[in-house]
């Protein structure tokens, strides 16, 4: 019954609002009467954040002129996004409105390639309602938030691209906005995507190398180490990628734990722990896999702003900054002036300027705080986590305009050093 009386209020509501679609570009669109949006209005069981999938090989950001062009009816200040696959095909583009009410986004993509960032999950016998809009079904959907804003979605499905509109706003404005939307949409029709056919196709490559391969490649291989540690352990392959963004070789190496070590330091804290609280067995803890991320490629202005002189050690040497271990808590924090921080944090570093003394200044006592005992509570977390101690780098070194960036854990100052060599 609810869910009738929000259907027939929502269609005298825009009965008695809307009524015609009048041209705003060039003056080619004659007037025509808008379709009427019912909108579902469903309480939803649960919300779920879902991490992006990237199906696109490139992209090219619209002008105003080619946003009009694929959008005709539409009268926003849009900025917008195509994105595009390896042969040039249309994946998806993705148009938004950043600084409006509600953060406006519309999105449309080749039907096969799902994109929904925030799903909403409704009872099992909910049944939609479809609205029928200039001959295109269309679902549409106003959920109650929090105030007096409820959260609008508008899917329909043209030409094989999947739509999607998303945006916040009263109800009474968002129910008339969204119908206005979807109403242009459909009548601009895909005609305009035809501007953005055949684009220039930048090189593009995506491999996976052996580690004598990668040592061959032209532009980066004399960057690739040669002194590595008898116990590293590549973690699958080498990767070589090029794209409109990076120009860069990716590899990992994983080291083995020391198990004997790491039993004596369970063994120890478990003696001093209550006898009466049972840990987990030492086998069915996950230790962490201390690990070496090594990747070369062609320098970037976002690199050079993490740009560091060594004599500026302020600026990148952890022993400066003293640990601060907080109460109750495992972990142990530095306090880094806010001011540099974010270089701080992943400094680069001339390679005629980089020598051992530099790369033992980025050396930093991490605490991992492990699980131990499982179900357990405690408002103290040293009762129920183990503190495991391993050293971590972050640093980047710049040979001319190739930046070598390292990301270890549990790995030495000297075996970092000694993979170096040959290269400074």
């Amino acid at each position: 019954m609810k869910k009738l009386l929000s259907v027939l209020l929502a269609l005298l509501f825009l009965a008695g609002t809307l009524t015609a679609c009048t041209q705003t570009i060039g003056g080619e669109m004659e007037e025509e009467a808008l379709g009427v949006l019912i909108f579902n209005t469903p309480e939803p069981e649960y919300m779920q954040n879902i991490s992006p999938v990237w199906y696109g090989a490139f992209s090219h950001d619209l002008t105003e002129e080619e946003w009009r062009t694929v959008f005709p009816y539409l009268d926003l200040p849009l900025e917008a996004t195509v994105y595009y696959k390896e042969d040039g095909t249309i994946v998806e583009l993705w148009a938004w409105m950043p600084f409006s009410a509600g953060q406006l986004q519309i999105r449309f993509w080749l039907d096969g390639f799902s994109y929904d960032l925030f799903q909403y999950g409704f009872a099992e016998d909910f049944s939609p309602v479809i609205s029928d809009i200039h001959g295109v079904p269309v679902t549409a959907y106003m959920i109650a938030g929090w105030d007096s804003q409820a959260s609008f979605r508008g899917e329909f499905m043209l030409g094989g691209f999947v739509f999607r509109v998303l945006f916040s706003d009263t109800e009474e404005a968002g129910q008339a906005r969204m119908t206005e939307i979807v109403n242009q949409l459909i009548l601009g029709g895909l005609d305009g995507l035809a501007i953005l056919e055949d684009p220039e196709i930048p090189e593009l490559r995506s491999e996976a190398l052996s580690l004598e391969e990668a040592r061959l490649d032209p532009d980066f291989g004399s960057y690739v180490p040669i002194n590595v540690p008898a116990d590293f352990y590549l973690d699958g392959w080498p990767h070589r990628s090029i794209d409109q963004h990076e120009n860069i070789l990716r590899m990992e190496w994983q080291i083995p734990s020391d198990t004997d070590a790491l039993y004596n330091l369970y063994t120890d804290w478990i003696a001093r722990q209550n006898p009466d609280t049972e840990p987990l067995p030492f086998g069915e803890i996950f230790w962490g896999i201390p690990s070496l991320r090594w990747s070369v490629s062609l320098v970037t202005e976002w690199d050079l702003a993490r740009m560091v002189s060594a004599e500026d050690r302020h600026m990148y040497d952890w022993s400066l900054y003293p640990l601060e271990q907080r109460p109750d808590d495992l972990r142990r924090f530095h306090e880094i002036p806010s001011e540099y921080s974010e270089v701080f944090h992943a400094p680069l570093f001339l390679a005629e300027e980089f020598t051992f003394d530099v790369l033992q200044a980025r050396e930093m006592m991490r605490v991992w705080p492990i699980q131990v005992m499982d179900g357990s509570y405690s408002e103290d977390m040293r009762d129920i986590f183990l503190p495991l101690e391993r050293y971590e780098f972050e640093f980047g070194v710049l040979f001319g305009d190739v930046l070598v960036q390292v990301s270890a854990v549990a790995v030495s100052a000297a075996e970092l050093w000694g993979m170096f060599a040959g290269m400074l």
